[in-house]
């Protein structure tokens, strides 16, 4: 359990992850995956994203969500640096990567039956 709260302070952390993620793309996320949640605070919004995923069998798919909505802002963070190469947009990208490494890790971690 206590790696699911350190994904949830991670995601919820443009410093950590590299990517801030909004209330909307929450849930666009929860849609996306099939599962209802309310608008509210981010905080209470991924916590009960990620306990319904959870009690519905579906953390492999949001967390590959997850994924693809890091990939599309690396593209966005890319074209940016191509027009103006500032060092905190590389450091985003580097931040964006790392977190995407860290989801497939949980993606793995959630095949073998281990607790994320």
């Amino acid at each position: 359990m206590a790696n699911i709260a350190m994904l949830e302070r991670h995601l919820l952390t443009l410093y950590s992850s590299g990517c801030y993620i909004s209330n909307f793309d929450l849930l666009h996320i929860a849609k996306e995956c099939g599962i209802h949640i309310d608008l509210s605070d981010r905080v209470k919004m991924l916590k009960k994203l990620l306990a319904q995923a959870k009690e519905e069998q579906k953390t492999e798919k949001l967390l590959r969500s997850f994924i693809h909505l890091y990939q599309k802002r690396i593209q966005e963070y890319q074209r940016l640096y191509e027009r103006t190469p500032i060092p905190p947009l590389q450091e985003h990208l580097q931040k964006a990567t790392a977190t995407i490494r860290l989801l497939q890790i949980s993606i793995q971690k959630e095949c073998y039956g281990s607790d994320l």
